[in-house]
């Protein structure tokens, strides 16, 4: 019997960093060469002139929308909206990647953390009896209507 190697691929965040940057220079690149200005591309993209600078620079992430749009008004032949579903699966693979590990680690946690809420549960449980001869004490809205009515006798 031969076992089959599986590699498993890390995605750092890093990674998702010089991704979006990435795909913002080549919208820059695309931008320029169809000859329009930041202000130009906002106003066919429904965005703003800051916000098509941040995309560009890749400190702002864009909708797939925009990424569709983008590569329309710029004639990009689907290659924008290509890159943009590589830096989206990317992303969606690290935040898997994130959750499996968070839920790793909860899965580990979990004997501990429920015999923590069980035995918090039953000691301060509302409501709930708290003994047989445990009488129960009146909540705020008792209390105050005794003040009240000790005040005014």
């Amino acid at each position: 019997m031969t076992l089959r190697q599986h590699t498993v691929h890390s995605v750092s965040p890093e990674q998702i960093r010089e991704a979006w940057r990435d795909l913002g220079r080549q919208l820059a690149e695309w931008r320029k060469a169809a000859a329009l200005t930041q202000h130009q591309l906002a106003a066919l993209t429904w965005h703003s002139r800051s916000s098509i600078a941040n995309i560009e620079t890749g400190r702002q992430k864009a909708t797939r929308q925009f990424w569709e749009l983008a590569d329309r008004e710029l004639g990009a032949d689907g290659v924008l909206f290509k890159a943009f579903g590589q830096v989206d699966d990317l992303t969606r693979e690290y935040a898997e990647q994130t959750r499996a590990a968070r839920h790793a680690q909860h899965d580990s946690d979990r004997p501990v953390n429920v015999v923590a809420v069980i035995v918090v549960a039953l000691a301060v449980a509302p409501g709930q009896p708290r003994g047989e001869n445990h009488e129960r004490r009146p909540g705020r809205a008792e209390a105050a209507a005794g003040r009240r009515a000790r005040v005014f006798r």
